[in-house]
C-alpha cells in the first residue's frame, strides 16, 4: 500500500498478511484503534509512523514470533499479546500505554523494555525477563508466571509518577526496586532471589509475606526505610540489611541470618 495507511478508529485485522508502503507516505494509528496483526508484520516501509498512545497493536498468531519495532522512532500505545506461542522482544522497545498476555504466550525478553502504563501478565502466561532492566511506570499484575531459572538476573523497577500496585499470584522477583514518592505497595506475598532497592515509596497494606529466598548472598538497600508485614529469610548465604527496615508483624530465619 503505497501512500497512507491511516486507522482512524475501529479494527484492522491484516491477519498474516504484509503492508508494505513502498517508501512513501505515513502510517498512523489513531486514538482508540486496535491493528491486529498474525506475524510478526508491522507495516514498513513506510516513510513515517505516527502511533496514538490509546491506540492498540495485537499479535495473535499460534506460533512464536518476534515483536518488531514499530519504527519511525514510535513507541507502540498499547501493545496485546493474545493466543500462543513465544512473543520476543530482541529490542528495547517503549510501549506508552499498557502491556498484556493473554492466552498461553510467553513474553521473552532479549532486552529491556518500558512500560508508562500497566503490566498485566493473565493466567497460563509467562514473563521471561532474563538478565536485563525492565521499568514499568504503571501497576504490575502478574497472574501467571515468571521463568526463575539462571538466566533471569533481571531487575523490575517501578517509578511511575502517580501511585502503582503489584499484584498478582505466585509473584517472582530476582531484582526488585521501588523509586515512586507518590506509592509502590502491594497486598500480595512475594519472593525475591537477589537484591531488593526502596528508593521510594515501598509498602504494603494487608498481611502479605516478602520473603527473600535467593541462593546467593542477598541485601535490602534504597534511600528510604521499606515496611513490610512478615518478612521472611530462606537463604542460608544470608540478608545484609543496609537500611532501617520495619517489620509490623513476624520476621522468620528459615535459613541464613
Amino acid at each position: 500500500i503505497g501512500y497512507n495507511l491511516t486507522l482512524t478508529t475501529g479494527t484492522l485485522n491484516i491477519a498474516a498478511n504484509s503492508i508494505d508502503g513502498s517508501a512513501t507516505g505515513a502510517v498512523t494509528l489513531g486514538s482508540g484503534s486496535l491493528l491486529r496483526i498474525a506475524a510478526a508484520n508491522f507495516p514498513s516501509n513506510y516513510a513515517s509512523v505516527s502511533i496514538a498512545s490509546s491506540s492498540t497493536v495485537e499479535y495473535n498468531p499460534s506460533f512464536n514470533m518476534t515483536v518488531p519495532d514499530p519504527g519511525g522512532g514510535q513507541s507502540y500505545g498499547n501493545l496485546l499479546l493474545s493466543n500462543s506461542g513465544n512473543r520476543t522482544f530482541n529490542a528495547a522497545i517503549t510501549i506508552a500505554g499498557n502491556l498484556t498476555a493473554t492466552g498461553t504466550v510467553a513474553a521473552v525478553m532479549n532486552a529491556g523494555i518500558t512500560v508508562n502504563g500497566s503490566v498485566d501478565i493473565g493466567a497460563n502466561t509467562s514473563f521471561d525477563p532474563k538478565a536485563y532492566t525492565h521499568t514499568f511506570k504503571g501497576n504490575y499484575t502478574n497472574n501467571g508466571s515468571t521463568i526463575s531459572d539462571a538466566t533471569n538476573t533481571s531487575t523490575i523497577v517501578m517509578n511511575g509518577t502517580s501511585a502503582q500496585a503489584i499484584s498478582g499470584t505466585g509473584l517472582y522477583f530476582y531484582n526488585l526496586t521501588a523509586n515512586n514518592s507518590l506509592g509502590v505497595t502491594t497486598s500480595t506475598s512475594f519472593s525475591i532471589a537477589k537484591n531488593f532497592t526502596n528508593d521510594a515509596g515501598f509498602g504494603v497494606t494487608g498481611t502479605p509475606t516478602t520473603t527473600f529466598n535467593g541462593t546467593t548472598a542477598q541485601a535490602i538497600g534504597g534511600a528510604t526505610a521499606p515496611a513490610f508485614y512478615n518478612l521472611t529469610l530462606n537463604n542460608s548465604t544470608g540478608l545484609t540489611i543496609n537500611n532501617d527496615v520495619t517489620v509490623n508483624n513476624t520476621m522468620t530465619f528459615t535459613a541464613g541470618n
